[in-house]
């Protein structure tokens, strides 16, 4: 009932302690079971040393509170049951068993200690950190206010409650992390796991979220990287607003199914390979190189990488707009067949470009192929700045079931073999060598400003023939 001072720090191992209206002050104040058993804190369910928020009230809250060790001792097990509120700087409950909380549990800094931790109450605190040998757990009934978490967990971390979460600094566990926040969540420390899952009310990301498997990540509002590197073998998430991805150090390996309400831009260091359903109002993807195996759907989609990028037949770009930024030193392959895209911006190789468009396209932008240009499906119709460099233009092994109006200002050495349903016009701003066999049931309207002839294999297979030549005409082939 009197003052008990002590001027560094005070244990105490009792097997029972009661609120006399009295005071214990140190820097650091320690309190065990003697017996090493169970704590029950704020509750008197569980038999063993009691600690109600009176008695918790008569430590001095300058004191750093330790419960569960003290003096040799060390509680089996904590039950913090009631509401019990601390007004020390630190308090820190660690036992050699689990922590069970079930009441309310409120600090400044709290941390909790125990082989596994089930927080299926509240925590209010401004600062909470978690470390378990084993798995931290919280049932649908517990809540996180806190403005920082960080922790360890030897198993899973499982943190799906009600939970108001502002930082999250440094969690690792050896199994999988699930966190959900609802309201918006910095990540602020490295976070790493197995799998990891993150939702929150909205997503910064500004440090390093590493998992040999998968993240996810979902977001009611935007997601953002300020910092910070992204490694995952795959990613996968749900984005309410924009969703922007650009480290320059991040290495994702399959990005599996991603949609935004906004526009999506993704940088990868490394290959880059997207399976599943990609959607977003604008979509922005680069890597090393880009394999594009799923359906990706928006209005404008933009595709840049350093070595190429391809196109696997499972694959389906449904796009306004389609581009790219950069100029891959290989080929561009979008083979697809149920590809629908309304125009074709800017694309550049350094190797060959082919184009499946089950729709007819506009072509508003350069295309630049090194070697050869293949367009299959439908058709295509130059507009505006639109227009094709390239050695070769031809429809390779298939065909179009429409026309091709190639009316810009184009720079094709030589026509391969081109098969069209529709019309063809072409304007070429050089000589022109026909290599392989031009068929059109309409009429093939060619207009060069150099000379045109047929090599070895060209032929023409049309209805009508008609245009100008800059220089000399030379149609010896099998017309």
């Amino acid at each position: 009932g009197g003052a008990v001072s002590a001027g560094t720090s005070l244990a105490l191992a009792a097997n029972g302690l009661l609120a006399g209206g009295g005071s214990l002050s140190a820097g650091t104040i320690a309190l065990a079971p003697y017996n090493n058993g169970a704590i029950d804190l704020g509750g008197s369910a569980v038999s063993g040393l009691q600690l109600s928020q009176s008695l918790v009230s008569e430590l001095d809250p300058a004191a750093a509170v330790i419960l569960g060790s003290a003096a040799g001792h060390t509680a089996n097990s904590i039950f913090s049951e009631g509401a019990v509120s601390f007004a020390n700087a630190l308090a820190t409950l660690e036992g050699t068993g689990g922590i069970s909380q079930t009441g309310t549990l409120s600090g400044h800094a709290i941390t909790l200690t125990g082989t596994s931790l089930a927080l299926d109450g509240v925590v209010n605190a401004t600062s909470l950190a978690l470390a378990a040998s084993g798995a931290i757990s919280q049932a649908s009934t517990g809540a996180l206010d806190v403005t920082q978490l960080g922790g360890t967990a030897g198993g899973n971390v499982a943190l799906a409650g009600a939970n108001s979460i502002g930082t999250l600094g440094a969690l690792s566990a050896t199994g999988t992390i699930n966190l959900q926040d609802s309201t918006a969540l910095d990540v602020a420390g490295a976070v790493s796991a197995a799998v990891i899952t993150l939702a929150a009310a909205g997503l910064d990301l500004a440090s390093q979220i590493s998992t040999s498997s998968l993240a996810v990540l979902n977001s009611s509002g935007s997601l953002s990287q300020s910092g910070g590197k992204l490694t995952a073998v795959t990613l996968a998430g749900s984005i309410a607003n924009n969703a922007s991805l650009n480290g320059t150090q991040n290495s994702i390996g399959t990005l599996a199914g991603f949609t935004a309400g906004g526009t999506l831009s993704l940088t990868d260091q490394t290959a880059l390979t997207q399976t599943g359903s990609l959607a977003a109002a604008s979509i922005t993807l680069t890597g090393t190189s880009l394999a594009l195996e799923g359906t990706a759907s928006a209005t404008t989609m933009a595709l840049d990488a350093t070595s190429g990028i391809s196109q696997a037949g499972t694959g389906v770009l449904s796009v306004a707009t389609l581009s790219s930024n950069t100029t891959p030193s290989g080929a561009i392959l979008l083979g697809g067949t149920a590809n629908a895209i309304g125009t074709l911006g800017a694309l550049a190789a350094g190797q060959n470009i082919f184009i499946a468009d089950a729709q007819t396209a506009a072509i508003t932008g350069q295309i630049s192929a090194a070697t050869a240009l293949t367009l299959q499906g439908a058709g295509y119709t130059e507009s505006g700045a639109g227009a094709i460099a390239a050695q070769t233009l031809t429809t390779g092994t298939g065909s179009l079931s429409g026309g091709l109006a190639l009316g810009g200002s184009n720079a094709i050495g030589t026509l391969g073999a081109l098969s069209a349903g529709g019309n063809v016009t072409l304007n070429d701003a050089q000589a022109l060598t026909i290599a392989g066999l031009v068929s059109t049931p309409g009429t093939f309207d060619l207009t060069t400003s150099g000379a045109v002839n047929e090599a070895a294999g060209g032929a023409l297979d049309v209805t009508q023939l008609g245009g100008t030549a800059g220089g000399n005409v030379a149609l010896a082939g099998a017309n």
